[in-house]
């Protein structure tokens, strides 16, 4: 999700409207420093040595294991919330319920049983946010 917000241009283009409330001078140089080093992070982790077909196919990888561990389950490990599932649901959330266009947001969201997990979650946890 990193790479895709970060360092895909696409996703890219979206990232900047975080900076746009900088002063005019810093506005053209934190971005730019900021995308600099997240591409170092993920370049040391290992992951931005990779193709960007490569870690789209291992992001679609680690979602279908996402989503064979959830199965017909309410939540991550059975009938009750766990820690699993505050982590689950943060990543999950960030993919279906947001407006990027990528292979991992794309999976996410056509993923009934990720779609039903994320708003469960919302409801019952965050129903207070609009």
């Amino acid at each position: 999700m990193i790479y895709s917000r970060w360092i895909d241009p696409l996703g890219w283009s979206k990232m900047q409207a975080l900076f746009e409330r900088l002063p005019l001078l810093l506005r053209y140089i934190v971005p730019g420093l900021v995308r600099g080093g997240v591409r170092k992070q993920i370049h040391a982790q290992g992951m931005g040595r990779h193709r960007p077909d490569e870690i789209y196919r291992f992001g679609l990888q680690y979602l279908a294991a996402i989503e064979t561990l959830l199965g017909e389950k309410t939540f991550m490990l059975g009938d009750a919330p766990t820690s699993l599932d505050a982590t689950a649901y943060g990543f999950l959330a960030n993919l279906v319920d947001t407006d990027f266009d990528n292979p991992l947001n794309r999976k996410a969201r056509a993923t009934p049983g990720f779609v039903a997990y994320c708003v469960r979650i919302k409801q019952g946890y965050f129903a207070d946010l609009k």
